[in-house]
């Protein structure tokens, strides 16, 4: 069931950067971000009180734990700066590359509470390969501006930062919590944010867009995504969750692409198979580490 959802939470996660596109073009970087946040925090909210669901803060949980709202921010703050610059399976890719590099350094390590899982020349061998992959798949998009691409690979960081600041939460406190501080503390800092842009002379002046009520459903999708990832991050390793969600994530950003240019790209769905291929040998090589 926890693949399943993990798979499901990918899917939202393609379709939600594809309508952060629209979003992004109406209003622009600060604004967009601040109505994603907005509208999360507003679904979540109004699902704890149908539910009846309790917000739970408990005195040990350290302060720290309750910043992975803080942290997504600068994941959804720098998917609006990549989208519509860079195609929706270029931006998935290079997140998913961050996160599969950043995924076996807490394996390593066992940052988070996570176990320890070392490094080895299989796991390195599984990650050249995907990284050949995500070169591949990438050679389908027009151009890769500097910017756009380095944004998207520190989304890789900071959504398993994120990931696993929230899931400590969900442990403490439960998922409505977790998922529900992570939505607040993410427009604190979209405000923040656009408030700092201001002092600085940008412009943030706002300007309604009448746009279609889809195009205001992406912070429902993230919250959605919040919500499944911090029932699922404590149930798998970090490499695997990372493994189930690519598979989703390149699937949706092909089929979400050929959508919108209204063309498919066979060198893209490649190489993101050629990618799945060395992630699956990590896993495999994960699991035999946990066998011994």
């Amino acid at each position: 069931m926890y693949y399943f959802l993990a798979f499901l939470g990918s899917l939202f996660i393609a379709v939600m950067i594809a309508v952060n596109g629209r979003l992004a073009s109406a209003y622009g970087l600060y604004w967009s971000t601040s109505i994603f946040f907005l509208v999360g925090l507003i679904f979540i909210s109004l699902s704890a009180v149908v539910r009846r669901e309790k917000l739970i803060f408990r005195k040990e949980t350290p302060f720290y734990l309750y910043l992975g709202g803080a942290v997504g921010f600068f994941t959804t703050f720098f998917n609006f700066m990549a989208i519509n610059k860079i195609s929706v399976t270029a931006i998935l890719a290079l997140s998913l590359f961050g996160q599969a590099a950043f995924s076996l350094v807490i394996d390593q390590f066992g940052f988070f509470e996570m176990p320890v899982r070392k490094m080895n020349y299989g796991k390195f061998l599984g990650l050249i390969v995907t990284g050949v992959g995500i070169i591949v798949l990438l050679q389908g998009s027009d151009k890769l501006y500097l910017v756009p691409v380095i944004v998207s690979l520190l989304t890789g960081i900071t959504v398993v930062v994120s990931r696993q600041l929230n899931s400590q939460v969900a442990t403490h406190s439960g998922v409505f919590t977790a998922t529900w501080v992570n939505y607040l503390a993410g427009l604190i800092m979209a405000l923040a944010a656009m408030g700092i842009a201001g002092l600085f002379g940008e412009n943030i002046s706002f300007s309604y867009a009448p746009l279609p009520f889809w195009a205001y459903l992406s912070g429902v999708f993230g919250a959605l995504i919040v919500f499944i990832s911090n029932i699922c991050v404590s149930k798998m390793s970090s490499f695997v969750m990372t493994l189930v969600m690519f598979s989703g994530q390149v699937l949706g950003g092909v089929a979400i692409d050929a959508a919108i240019s209204g063309s498919f790209s066979p060198k893209a769905l490649m190489g993101g198979i050629f990618a799945l291929l060395g992630l699956v040998i990590n896993v495999l090589i994960d699991k035999k580490q946990l066998v011994k």
